[in-house]
């Protein structure tokens, strides 16, 4: 909730028998510097930053399992919930795909977000929550290199990977799709097993 007080300050009346001062423009310009400070230096201002601050970053710890490593189904959970709604709205409008396979609503070819607003997002919130306060490392598209079925080497990128500093291996990645066909997601799926055997990872 973002709470914003207003500050008034009543004008004086001037005495009749006295004549109203004349201000130079550079007087006025002083009163009015003035009168900035004294709302920026007021609590609410105050107030509305660490409200902001709050909301891009979360104030909790790392969930962890019993051996230290990182519950990545816990730590998706709340970072999802603080997804800031103002972009996500954007991106509907500004950043969408066609989708041409699937029925939203009982309509074919609506208009959803796509992959890469929930990629910035989780990004975001993942980077001042793990790298600021508790030292991890979260690295977007991690480059990988290796022969696929086919014979040919192939380059791959992770969504996101995240690593703990002192451990010389990945702790888990997340690999992200929105709205896939199923043969898209059955991809996906191949391609964090392979993820994680390149990688030694604990969780995918």
């Amino acid at each position: 909730t973002l709470v914003v007080s207003s500050l008034s300050v009543p004008s004086p009346v001037p005495s009749p028998s006295l004549p109203l001062p004349l201000l130079s423009p550079s007087a006025s310009s002083l009163e009015k510097r003035q009168r900035d400070l004294t709302i920026i230096d007021a609590p609410a201002k105050k107030q509305c930053i660490t409200s902001e601050v709050r909301c891009f970053c979360l104030d909790i710890d790392v969930p962890l399992w019993a051996n230290g490593s990182v519950n990545t189904l816990e730590v998706i959970k709340p970072t999802v919930c603080t997804f800031d709604q103002k972009t996500i709205a954007l991106g509907s409008i500004r950043s969408y795909k066609c989708l041409n396979y699937l029925q939203i609503k009982t309509k074919c070819n609506e208009y959803v977000l796509r992959e890469s607003v929930y990629d910035a997002e989780m990004y975001r919130i993942l980077h001042n929550w793990f790298t600021k306060v508790h030292g991890f490392k979260i690295t977007g598209q991690w480059h990988l290199e290796g022969i696929g079925n086919d014979g040919d080497w192939h380059h791959l990128f992770c969504d996101l990977m995240i690593k703990k500093p002192d451990n010389p291996y990945s702790e888990a990645i997340l690999e992200l799709i929105v709205t896939g066909s199923v043969s898209k997601i059955e991809k996906h799926f191949d391609r964090v097993i392979k993820y994680a055997n390149q990688l030694c990872l604990k969780e995918v």
